[in-house]
């Protein structure tokens, strides 16, 4: 534990210190390239491997003929597909390792299908997507980075408090989302607030116009919609975190664990479709 926790730190410290600090004196384009694009990919690829040979199965999936980014890729791979089977990782730690691999495999995935077809075939057309592809980029290594501190978090409660380990961490998750669930109703409360002060202010000067109509319909629209997807939300987590630990039978456990999880993210779209009149407009058009 001691020995990956080392390695990986030290990989992640060096890439941001060539990536930020010495790329930008780079003499030439291909120093640039080394310093920043192929750091990056390091990184990310050393994740998997120091996991792999830290837990000794290195030998299941690595392809010595392949380049260097599509073995970290398949090793991050290795990760996810055999991380569940492993005894020692069916814990917390094990479900931040696998939201680290998984953003890992994902970033080493696009470059391998198409940061390298762009340098070979000079396409125009994936040259257009690349916007795109950079966004999504960035989302998994921010999402690699964030997974890094957890787990980071997660070593240290679990070596200074071993004790109120387990029980801290059996309840993290729902409290995670409890606090989601928060601070979304806080924001859209104050938000909601400061738009009826402003349609009030406007409503005492006379300045009642079809504009103003028209802001304060969507005001109740917002209204309506941020308290569905709230009670929506909220009954999700108690179904899920709650109620399903003593359900009876599999039936039971599928209603109140799979079927509410995937309820809950259907009826979002369905709740901003039903109060979104330019949508329903659009979709009208459409038919």
């Amino acid at each position: 534990l001691k020995l990956k926790a080392a390695l990986q730190g030290i990989f992640f410290f060096l890439e941001l210190i060539t990536y930020f600090i010495l790329s930008p004196y780079a003499r030439n384009k291909w120093e640039h390239f080394f310093l920043t694009t192929v750091s990056w990919c390091l990184v990310h690829g050393m994740d998997g491997f120091v996991l792999e040979f830290e837990k000794r199965y290195h030998g299941l999936f690595i392809l010595h003929t392949l380049s260097s980014i599509d073995r970290s890729r398949q090793s991050n791979l290795t990760v996810l597909v055999f991380l569940r089977v492993i005894p020692s990782l069916n814990n917390s730690f094990g479900s931040l390792t696998l939201s680290q691999a998984a953003s890992d495999f994902v970033h080493q995935a696009i470059f391998v299908f198409y940061f390298v077809p762009c340098l070979y075939l000079h396409d125009e057309r994936l040259y257009a997507l690349s916007e795109n592809v950079g966004f999504v980029l960035i989302i998994t290594y921010e999402i690699c980075g964030l997974s890094h501190v957890c787990i980071a978090i997660n070593r240290f409660v679990a070596v200074n408090a071993p004790f109120v380990y387990s029980r801290l961490f059996r309840y993290a998750d729902f409290l995670k989302y409890v606090v989601f669930v928060i601070t979304v109703a806080l924001l859209d409360f104050f938000s909601i607030l400061r738009v009826h002060s402003i349609n009030k202010r406007h409503s005492n000067t006379g300045a009642q116009d079809a504009a103003s109509a028209m802001r304060q319909r969507r005001e109740r629209n917002l209204v309506f919609q941020t308290a569905l997807q709230g009670i929506f939300f909220t009954s999700e987590l108690i179904t899920f975190f709650m109620l399903s630990p003593h359900a009876r039978n599999k039936w039971e456990m599928f209603l109140l664990a799979t079927m509410s999880w995937c309820l809950v993210h259907a009826m979002d779209g369905f709740i901003v479709l039903c109060c979104n009149r330019d949508f329903r407009q659009q979709i009208r058009k459409s038919i």
